[in-house]
């Protein structure tokens, strides 16, 4: 008989059966007989015969994804054709149990799948995700069941299909799923915001952006205060309402699907608050000040004063205060001086806006203070010594201790050690008072007394009532002076006979039980303290016995 024609082999989507289907032979046959072979092996798996009227014929039972061949040959009587032979494979069955498992490596993950019954010639794997455009293509042996990809992103989501292939055909499994683990952000930074009660967060992000989660707790505790979600693509935040000069831990959590990585730890204070109400007063001493402040609301680790001598170059001196603190003394200051005082409240290495003022130390009082009658009846003269310190200027005043004239005051400058009182009351008692004065407050010496020179007494006249008198009379010079001394002296003999303290109102004294007929001289001095001036000696003669008796 004549062979077969167009002898097909196919497994119509099926992968247990093929189909064999041919054209009937011109004439003659009487039927057909075929044997099926698998391809690789050589092993006969079936033969078949079927009649003339057969056009097809399936095998069943076959194994999946094999290569079958199939040699037919059409019969008549005892006499065969020539064979005709067909190839293909059954269709293979897709791999079961793919999965796709996140390795803890931040850029890898593994595929693992079960192989299906039957032949398979490869194992095709492609691995892509929605957020990159290129994706992975592997070619595995049949004999491999796992695979690890590396080199991926972080915390992205990848997709895996596993395709079978045998001969020309391909089964696909199901999508497998899973996200690579994130980087941990790095260069993550915590700063004080634009105000004391903001901190200032950023990060730089590791690559392939995801959801982060920035948790903010208190640094002396554990317990998160404050949970923040930030939308993919951010690399700062700005987180309000925070305690000013408080200590605080962030901590930057990365999602990408189940999967979470912890950033380093950062350590972030806000700016504490200044504090108020400062003050600085002078204390008792000329060399100390007194500052005082109130505590502003939020935290602080302590505070920072500077302190700096008004108009010097000299750097400032630099003191510090506990958190608690609401005063300190500054001591070892000059007297006199103004400083500028500034005070920060101090958080880790933030400080927070100067508050400052200025106080001056008391100024020093003059010491060594003289007041000289340079021999005048007019002047006096006044020294000191300067005391240490500064000062605005020194206020020297005179006070008349002998009359109720006016006081007297000159100011001076702040480097003056001297002065010189004129136009005084002569036979004065005065006392005068240096004051060293810086801004209001002032410190003064001791006061010092003296006297000016009395005047001469005027227009002394004697006279001798008897014989036994003398009588010496005067008038005062000016205001006149603390008393008067009458001294006489016998001319002749120039030897003191008498003398008479009187107070300051007397204006004629008498001499008695003098001799007779005797010449005698007379002085008078007007007193004033230590001082006195006296007239010049004038002579008289008492009276004869003789004159009294005529």
């Amino acid at each position: 008989p004549l062979p077969l024609e167009q002898l097909t082999l196919s497994n119509q989507g099926h992968s247990t059966s093929l189909q064999a289907s041919w054209k009937a032979a011109p004439t003659g046959s009487t039927g057909y007989t075929g044997t099926l072979w698998e391809t690789k092996s050589q092993e006969r798996v079936r033969n078949t015969t079927v009649g003339n009227n057969w056009m097809n014929v399936t095998f069943e039972d076959l194994v999946p994804g094999r290569q079958y061949t199939l040699e037919m040959a059409a019969m008549a009587g005892p006499y065969r054709s020539p064979v005709r032979s067909a190839t293909n494979w059954t269709y293979p069955l897709a791999p079961a149990g793919v999965t796709l498992t996140n390795t803890r490596r931040p850029l890898g993950l593994a595929a693992f799948w079960d192989k299906a019954a039957g032949d398979v010639d490869q194992f095709h794997l492609q691995l892509y995700s929605k957020s990159h455009p290129a994706q992975r293509n592997i070619s595995v042996g049949p004999n491999t069941h796992n695979f690890t990809f590396l080199g991926l992103s972080p915390g992205i989501q990848y997709f895996l299909k596993v395709t079978v292939l045998a001969g020309p055909y391909r089964s696909s499994s199901h999508f497998a799923t899973e996200w690579t683990y994130p980087l941990s952000l790095a260069n993550v930074s915590v700063q004080p915001g634009r105000r004391p009660q903001e901190l200032h967060v950023s990060w730089v992000e590791s690559g392939g952006g995801r959801d982060h989660l920035v948790q903010l707790s208190v640094a002396e505790s554990l317990s998160i205060i404050r949970n923040v979600s930030v939308p993919r693509g951010a690399t700062q935040l700005d987180l309000e309402g925070l305690v000013p000069g408080s200590r605080y831990r962030v901590e930057i959590i990365s999602q990408a699907g189940p999967h979470r990585t912890s950033s380093q730890t950062a350590i972030g204070y806000t700016v504490p608050l200044p504090p108020l109400s400062l003050s600085a007063s002078p204390v008792s001493t000329a060399q100390a000040l007194a500052v005082h402040w109130e505590t502003s609301p939020g935290q602080r680790d302590g505070y920072l004063l500077s302190v700096h001598k008004e108009g010097s170059s000299a750097p400032a001196r630099n003191l510090e205060a506990g958190k608690d603190s609401t005063n300190v003394t500054v001591a070892q200051l000059e007297p006199g001086t103004c400083y500028l005082v500034g005070i920060w409240a101090v958080a880790g290495p933030y400080r927070s806006l100067p508050k400052n003022i200025t106080g001056c130390t008391v100024p020093a009082a003059p010491t060594n203070l003289s007041l000289i009658n340079p021999g005048s009846s007019s002047e006096l003269y006044m020294c000191w010594s300067q005391p240490p310190g500064r000062r605005d200027h020194y206020r020297v005043t005179l006070y008349s201790l002998s009359t109720q004239s006016r006081d007297r005051v000159q100011t001076l400058s702040p480097d003056a050690q001297n002065t010189t009182w004129t136009h005084l009351e002569a036979g004065s008692r005065f006392a005068v008072q240096v004051t060293a004065v810086k801004g209001s407050f002032k410190a003064s010496s001791i006061n010092v007394t003296q006297w000016t020179h009395p005047l001469a007494p005027a227009n002394l006249t004697l006279g001798s009532p008897s014989a036994s008198t003398l009588q010496a009379s005067w008038a005062a010079t000016g205001r006149g002076a603390e008393g008067y001394v009458v001294d006489v002296y016998d001319t002749a003999s120039r030897r003191h006979v008498g003398r008479m303290v009187l107070s300051g109102d007397a204006r004629s004294h008498t001499f008695r039980n003098l001799s007779p007929g005797t010449r005698y001289s007379v002085a008078v001095r007007a007193t004033a303290g230590p001082f006195h001036t006296s007239t010049p000696n004038f002579t008289h003669c008492t009276r004869e016995y003789d004159a009294l008796l005529a």
